[in-house]
């Protein structure tokens, strides 16, 4: 296939410059040279085409050349989904362990994980992936997942990496895995059950599992289940009922904090001073609508609108139409 017309068609270096010679270490990375490079690229060394495979601009000019793809860097390109669709056997042959983790990766393939789901379980989906895939929160990846413990069920009694539980208990889509497998579940696990808006009810059903101490954020040691908790947009009718082991100044990061803070105003301060008042809108839980200021604008159209809609002729119209008095009320 021939590349596109450009300006360069017209153009050629001079006499005394040697092509090996231009600084394509610096050319590989523009976007507006993508038809000069084409006319060069059986000189670009392998440094110079690992730039290039990352260059969004160059993408639809490379799958006219596959073999100068560095695949393990292209599969980091923006625009590179389509042609590694094209060529994916090529690619998923080329790419080394690093390189298949940052194809799972890449924000543009999940459409495709459907279509290569077989090869993934088959090949790809070995231990040290799991973590990775459960830490994508959407359906399509933990799908992926799920095909694997469906081929090879045992291995989630082999899986037991500080990742992998931490990943699976955060994951929204995982809690009919979690339920099944409540007794394995490590302590920092819970940790980061905590945090999952779904898991509310298993929480519920194991408290003494949030006695936890561990490290925060702040690599303080503390009960971080509860800390963690605080935050956690779905908790708010569970951390009612425990008032006494909620942290403060974690709950004020809650979004649905303002209903405990209500029947708590003395600490109202703390979450006012933590709110985004940068982005500032009606939208923010601070603010509910004002129903005497809606009644008094809506006012300046009533008696206009009851003119309009009792008037004398619009009545006499309807009861022309043959409609009783009566019936009226329906029309009006």
């Amino acid at each position: 296939m021939n590349s596109p017309e450009s300006i360069y068609d017209f153009y050629k270096l001079k006499r005394v410059i040697e092509p090996k010679n231009i600084g394509w270490h610096k050319v590989v990375r523009c976007k507006n040279t993508i038809p000069f490079i084409e006319k060069h690229i059986e000189i670009l060394k392998q440094d110079c085409l690992e730039e290039l495979s990352l260059n969004p601009f160059a993408a639809e000019m490379l799958s006219r050349h596959p073999e100068k793809i560095i695949w393990n860097r292209f599969v980091k390109n923006p625009n590179a989904v389509h042609i590694i669709d094209k060529y994916f056997d090529l690619c998923f042959q080329s790419l080394n362990k690093h390189g298949k983790q940052e194809l799972l990766k890449h924000p543009n393939f999940v459409h495709l994980i459907k279509k290569y789901q077989q090869k993934f379980v088959d090949e790809l989906l070995f231990i040290d992936f799991i973590p990775d895939i459960l830490e994508i929160k959407k359906p399509e990846y933990f799908d992926l997942f799920e095909k694997y413990l469906e081929k090879y069920p045992e291995k989630i009694e082999e899986i037991q990496s500080y990742a992998f539980w931490q990943e699976l208990c955060q994951n929204p889509y995982a809690i009919h895995i979690i339920e099944n497998n409540l007794h394995k579940i490590p302590d920092h696990g819970w940790a980061a059950l905590v945090k999952n808006e779904n898991a509310i009810h298993l929480i519920e059903k194991n408290l003494d599992k949030l006695d936890y101490i561990g490290l925060n954020s702040l690599y303080q040691r503390t009960y971080v289940c509860w800390e963690r908790l605080s935050e956690n947009p779905a908790a708010i009718s569970f951390l009612k009922k425990n008032i006494d082991k909620i942290r403060w100044e974690f709950l004020m990061k809650n979004p649905n904090a303002i209903q405990i803070y209500e029947d708590y105003p003395e600490k109202m301060w703390n979450y006012l001073w933590y709110l985004d008042y940068e982005n500032m809108s009606v939208d923010m839980p601070i603010f509910e609508l004002d129903y005497d200021a809606i009644k008094k604008r809506c006012n300046i159209y009533k008696e206009e609108l009851m003119q309009i809609t009792l008037h004398p002729s619009r009545i006499k119209h309807y009861l022309d139409m043959g409609i009783s008095i009566e019936e009226l009320d329906n029309y009006m």
